[in-house]
């Protein structure tokens, strides 16, 4: 005669490989989650970045339209740094942090204009217009990770 048996429970082999199916799962899932992050991290750095170097160009705008000195005078005297006090943005020689990570400076160069008054590189100063170089870079290493060039003219005269 025939017996059935019943199976109850699984079999050790049918463990080994659920066991080595879930790891596996749980292997790519975090290493998914750590790539996330670190992405979101990447992207929030360049963001941040280009909020500090989009706010030091209207910066360097607010101080032309309070007076083109605070702009001419700087022509040809190196790098600056462009800081918020809490009221007002100023000028330092002097390294400022912004955002406790990065630091962003400025310099300004004279534009000349041909006999034709177009731009170049040789010629008669523009007495109204310069070239502006914006900078920013990570405050621990004085590593400039980004510039951005503008030219800012006395609209005012």
């Amino acid at each position: 005669m025939f017996t059935f048996q019943s199976k109850t429970g699984f079999s050790l082999l049918e463990i080994v490989i659920s066991a080595a199916i879930f790891v596996s799962a749980l292997t790519i899932f975090v290493t998914s989650l750590n790539f996330l992050h670190r992405l979101s991290n990447s992207t929030s750095a360049k963001t941040e970045v280009a909020i500090l170097l989009e706010e030091g160009a209207e910066a360097v705008t607010l101080l032309r339209d309070n007076d083109w000195n605070n702009i001419a005078s700087l022509t040809n005297e190196g790098e600056f740094c462009l800081y918020f006090d809490g009221s007002a943005y100023q000028i330092s020689a002097d390294k400022q942090i912004i955002a406790s990570d990065y630091f962003r400076t400025i310099e300004v160069i004279p534009v000349f204009r041909n006999a034709g008054g177009v731009l170049s590189n040789s010629g008669t100063e523009d007495e109204n217009t310069r070239h502006v170089f914006i900078r920013v870079g990570v405050s621990n290493s004085d590593e400039v990770l980004v510039t951005s060039e503008m030219l800012i003219h006395n609209s005012y005269e």
